[in-house]
């Protein structure tokens, strides 16, 4: 019975963020960024980046993805914008908000070895109206991030925690 309640829940309705990730940026920034990593592999797959490699996604796609209300998106944006995870542009008529992924992948790994556990620029924490966001959200030790490079031109991350949340 179990295992018909995971496979029930987890189906269609399940969104991932990387626990390291979310301890070092915040829950709803890894949220978004997870499904901005999701969208952004759909449109490179579909071959329909635009020429400057980036995707549009509308305020109602990504509270789809993500149940997170506009507001909320608006600033864990601003912060992943801030952290050098992604950049953004308004783009066309009408206009819409392109997005796109940082491909530097030592971004991303100089926030998982720093954890730097507060918005950027020293602001309150981002996924709340108030307090901070120093609270160890993976409920222990945070694993080593170990970048290896594997002998086809590929890089793989090693030993990183992943965080699951189910909706119905």
């Amino acid at each position: 019975m179990p295992h018909e309640i995971f496979e029930l829940l987890r189906a269609d309705n399940t969104i991932y963020a990387n626990r390291t990730l979310a301890a070092a940026i915040g829950l709803n920034e890894a949220v978004i960024y997870s499904a901005l990593l999701g969208k952004e592999h759909y449109y490179r797959n579909m071959n329909q980046l635009d020429g400057e490699d980036m995707f549009y996604a509308t305020a109602s796609d990504i509270e789809e993805k993500t149940t997170l209300t506009q507001r909320q998106q608006e600033r864990a944006i601003g912060h992943l914008e801030n952290f050098g995870l992604i950049t953004t542009q308004v783009k066309g008529l009408p206009a819409k908000k392109y997005f796109r992924i940082n491909p530097d992948t030592e971004v991303i790994l100089k926030l998982l070895r720093e954890k730097p556990k507060k918005t950027p620029g020293g602001g309150k924490d981002n996924n709340s109206d108030s307090g901070s966001n120093d609270s160890d959200t993976s409920g222990g030790e945070q694993p080593e991030i170990v970048q290896e490079s594997r002998g086809d031109g590929e890089t793989s991350f090693n030993k990183t925690s992943k965080l699951v949340l189910t909706f119905r």
